[in-house]
């Protein structure tokens, strides 16, 4: 479920809002089961369910963060108003962890689809053949460009630091005499 949850490398208070939010869930959910009052610690995570559901509804409904959560909070809700209603005691934590045990949950996350081709791999290699052909063909002017940016630069620099008379018809020094 956290990878879920809105990117950490976004700093947007919302997101880092939905983050703790959850984190406050995920830590309640943990000391639940070695608390003494359990009851309390449902309770809080019936509110922080609450909480979490407002705030990532609140984000922008565009990135589609809001619609992924919405069956695994309504799962965590029913489930939590269900041990509320049943009375929480060490017994249904009890139960529940050998329930979990026996199910034996994967914790490994699915594997992601693969994304489908929008091209055929001939068209692919084809059009990717034509770029790198592109690409050779336009680095040999393009290095004969630096090249010639770099001389002229050092060849105004030096006219900064040097700015006697040339021997040039004209009084103008061409880049052949400065190298001379």
């Amino acid at each position: 479920m956290e990878e879920l949850l809105p990117s950490v490398s976004i700093d947007r208070a919302d997101y880092r809002a939905c983050r703790t939010t959850y984190g406050c869930l995920s830590s309640t959910y943990k000391r639940s089961n070695d608390s003494n009052t359990p009851e309390k610690e449902y309770k809080e995570l019936q509110a922080l369910e609450k909480t979490l559901r407002h705030r990532l509804s609140s984000l922008d409904a565009d990135r589609g963060l809001p619609r992924k959560f919405k069956g695994l909070l309504d799962d965590l809700k029913s489930g939590v108003d269900g041990a509320l209603d049943r009375g929480v005691s060490t017994d249904f934590l009890t139960q529940g962890l050998k329930d979990s045990l026996e199910d034996k949950p994967d914790a490994t996350p699915a594997p992601k689809p693969v994304p489908p081709k929008m091209v055929s791999e001939k068209r692919f290699k084809t059009v990717l053949d034509e770029l790198r052909n592109e690409k050779e063909k336009n680095r040999k002017p393009n290095e004969e460009n630096n090249r010639m940016a770099l001389e002229l630069k050092q060849y105004q620099m030096r006219e900064r630091l040097d700015p006697k008379p040339s021997s040039a018809p004209g009084g103008e020094c061409t880049l052949e005499a400065r190298r001379l």
